[in-house]
């Protein structure tokens, strides 16, 4: 079964990090350093610079994966300070709307602000606030199962204490905190280690300080060190103890330089403050640790359930078009302009039929009046040798045989239709109130007619783009009441193969600094004239299940 989100957007803006003295110095993330070393210290997440655990001790992580797979109840939660705090409070949302999840699994967000390593054994963190939090929600220090731990030992200036006087001071402090976990919380199962995404322009001095590099990259170390006590058997017995994964290595360089898990830290991802990250980057954070956990063929058999669909495949980006009467525009020099732009991708035509004018050839036919221009865009593009495929958006407002009618007619004129759309923002107030049983009355007679004779052309719903809990500014309560009852269709009674898009909005301000040399330089158009905005869609941005 699958279910893809399409994402459209309308650029990516970089803005140019401002870096302190820490810019000459650079970082390499554990998985990336693989078996090369640093300051004499082997790299990879596991010993000897490899990047998945000896197969003694992915003996003990299947064995736990299996005992929590067969739990009817798995209490997860998250031990560490804010930044995992506000990043759980995201994953418990997506966790929420990911299709498949087990329903077993239970999320509990017990991250406090200001709780880093230091503090773990000293304070009331382990023995009172996290129990207290776990008691609200109707379970006991008993019941939990699972543990997320992101923190880190603050200091400023801590270059001054060395690498290894750093490891010498810090590792023992890893050691005592599970020491802790394993006699409050005496069920857990699993800790799963998360390295902190620090940023290089946090320098020596100023208010954070105690954040500035290399204390992010020298925590990863010691959390490695860590685990190795127990794979190499100096430390935290199998019998005795939880079993210790470095599960999310969130640690990267640079700004944009991966690891080998896909995850980046930008620039414009970290808020004003410096330490901590914004609200889209909270939410992408969010995304890559479900990504991580679904995926993950141990970690999944217990985060998803046994009758999951596969995981989407992702699209390789594409350019293109979206918008109504973006036909209008297609002039010649406007069609060179996309043709030189697509170069060797698939161009994507999101086409909003259009029912008023001429029609031109299909006129009188009740087909929409600007369709015979997608049939001399898709052969303008034939004759230049370049890809194109169509997204038919339905006109919901029209009945279903004449929408049926219009895609037969282009399918017949050999344009490749990819994709149909059920209705561009029919959700909204104006139309179908966000009243999802008046949307669905409208859309699926007419996916019956197009699946009775095409039943291989994919068929996508809408989510509507701004519901109040997607951690979005503006965020509207009728969206996610829209959305959730998509979200239960889709998993009760929708086809198989279908399809769900959300569609990013930006304003004119953020359109206006849309920059990328690769695209031919901007068409000039008369101002009275829409020009429908280039998109890209690619596998750097998250989609959501």
């Amino acid at each position: 079964m699958r279910k893809l989100i399409v994402i459209l957007i309308t650029h990516l803006i970089l803005i140019s990090p401002k870096l302190g003295a820490q810019e000459k110095q650079t970082y390499t993330p554990l998985d990336v350093l693989g078996s090369g070393t640093y300051q004499g210290s082997i790299g990879g997440l596991y010993p000897n610079g490899q990047n998945t655990p000896p197969s003694a001790h992915i003996a003990q992580i299947k064995s736990a994966c299996a005992q929590l797979a067969a739990d009817d109840e798995i209490v997860f939660m998250p031990l560490g300070a804010s930044n995992l705090a506000t990043e759980f409070e995201q994953t418990e949302i997506q966790f929420q709307n990911l299709i498949g999840h087990n329903q077993n699994v239970v999320m509990v967000n017990t991250a406090r602000g200001s709780q880093t390593l230091d503090k773990f054994t000293v304070d009331d963190y382990l023995n009172t606030f996290v129990p207290g939090i776990l008691t609200a929600r109707g379970y006991t220090s008993a019941d939990v199962d699972v543990v997320w731990m992101k923190t880190a030992y603050l200091k400023t200036n801590i270059s001054s204490m060395g690498f290894t006087g750093f490891l010498n001071s810090v590792e023992p402090m890893y050691q005592d905190a599970i020491e802790l976990i394993n006699q409050q919380f005496p069920n857990v199962k699993l800790i799963l280690f998360s390295g902190r995404h620090n940023t290089l322009q946090i320098t020596g001095t100023g208010a954070y300080a105690q954040h500035a590099e290399p204390g992010a990259y020298w925590d990863s170390w010691a959390i490695k060190n860590t685990i190795a006590k127990q794979i190499n058997g100096s430390a935290f017995n199998y019998a005795d103890y939880p079993t210790l994964m470095f599960a999310f290595p969130f640690y990267t360089q640079d700004y944009g330089i991966a690891n080998t898990f896909g995850h980046t830290l930008k620039s414009t991802d970290v808020a004003t403050d410096n330490p901590h990250p914004t609200a889209p980057a909270r939410v992408s954070h969010a995304a890559y640790v479900i990504d991580y956990l679904k995926n993950d063929s141990l970690l999944s058999q217990w985060f998803m359930s046994p009758s999951a669909p596969p995981a989407p495949q992702r699209t390789s980006y594409y350019v293109g078009v979206n918008g109504a009467n973006s036909t209008e525009v297609m002039t010649g020099e406007v069609k060179q302009y996309v043709v030189d732009a697509t170069g060797n991708n698939t161009f994507v035509f999101r086409y909003r039929p259009t029912h008023s004018g001429t029609g031109g050839a299909a006129a009188g036919k009740g087909f929409p009046s600007d369709i015979d221009s997608v049939v001399s865009l898709v052969n303008y593009f034939n004759t230049h040798d370049k890809k194109i495929t169509i997204i038919y958006c339905l006109d919901l407002q029209t009945d279903a045989t004449s929408n049926y009618n219009a895609i037969e007619y282009l399918l017949n004129k050999s344009v490749p239709v990819k994709c149909i759309e059920a209705g561009n923002e029919e959700y909204a107030r104006e139309k179908f109130n966000f009243v999802f049983a008046s949307y669905k009355a409208a859309f699926r007679p007419v996916q019956d007619l197009i699946n009775a004779k095409y039943p291989t052309i994919p068929f996508s719903i809408f989510l509507a783009p701004r519901p109040s809990d997607g951690g979005m500014a503006g965020g509207r309560s009728e969206h996610k009441t829209f959305n959730d009852a998509v979200i239960n269709y889709m998993r009760t009674e929708a086809d198989p193969e279908d399809e769900i898009s959300i569609h990013i909005y930006f304003n004119s301000a953020e359109i206006a600094a849309l920059s990328d040399t690769s695209l031919p330089q901007t068409v000039n158009h008369n101002s009275n004239t829409y020009f429908a905005i280039i998109v890209i869609f690619g596998e750097s941005f998250k989609y959501k299940q």
